[in-house]
C-alpha cells in the first residue's frame, strides 16, 4: 500500500534582511524552533554550530508524544536550510529558502510528510487537512517573531 504525502508550501515576507533571517530560522534552529512550533522541541546533538550534516532529536506532541532523530542536509548562508528526520512514525523533510525581497525576506518554506507505520497511513488522510493548517499557522508566526525593531517608547 503506497503511503499518501502531505506536501505543502508556504510563503512569508519578514522584513529583515536574508542574513538576518538565516541566522534566526537555521543558524539558531534548535534553540528558536518552538517559537514557530510550539507543539515541537528541539535537542541538538552535535557539537559546535548549526551545520551540514547537524544531529539533533526532535520531540512532537502529535497523537500522543514522537520522538525522532533529525538531520540537517542543506545550509547554504543566507539562501537554503533543510533538514530530515532519520527515524520516527513519520519521513518528514522540511526546507527553507530565505530570497531578498523588497523591504525584507521572502520565506518559503517545504513540508513534506509521509507516515511509516500501516496505521497512520490509514488515517493520514483525514489528519492531513488539519497537520496542513498547522505548518500554514507555524510559518505564518515568522512576521511577528521577526518584525521591525521595536521603536523606543516616547519620552
Amino acid at each position: 500500500m503506497e503511503a499518501v504525502m502531505l506536501d505543502v508550501t508556504v510563503e512569508v515576507h519578514v522584513p529583515r534582511k536574508p542574513e538576518e533571517v538565516f541566522e534566526f530560522v537555521a543558524e539558531r534552529f534548535f534553540d528558536n524552533h518552538h517559537r514557530w512550533d510550539p507543539a515541537v522541541s528541539m535537542v541538538k546533538d552535535s557539537p559546535g554550530p548549526v551545520a551540514l550534516g547537524t544531529r539533533g532529536r526532535e520531540t512532537r506532541r502529535f497523537l500522543g508524544r514522537q520522538v525522532a532523530k533529525v538531520q540537517v542536509t542543506k545550509l547554504d548562508r543566507p539562501g537554503r536550510f533543510a533538514l530530515r528526520n532519520l527515524d520516527g512514525p513519520f519521513e518528514l523533510d522540511r526546507g527553507y529558502s530565505f530570497e531578498p525581497a523588497p523591504g525584507g525576506t521572502l520565506i518559503r518554506f517545504r513540508f513534506r510528510m509521509r507516515p511509516r507505520p500501516l496505521p497512520l497511513r490509514l488515517l493520514f488522510p483525514l489528519l492531513s487537512p488539519a497537520i496542513a493548517r498547522q505548518v500554514r499557522a507555524n510559518i505564518g508566526r515568522f512576521p511577528s517573531l521577526l518584525g521591525a525593531e521595536p521603536k523606543p517608547a516616547p519620552e
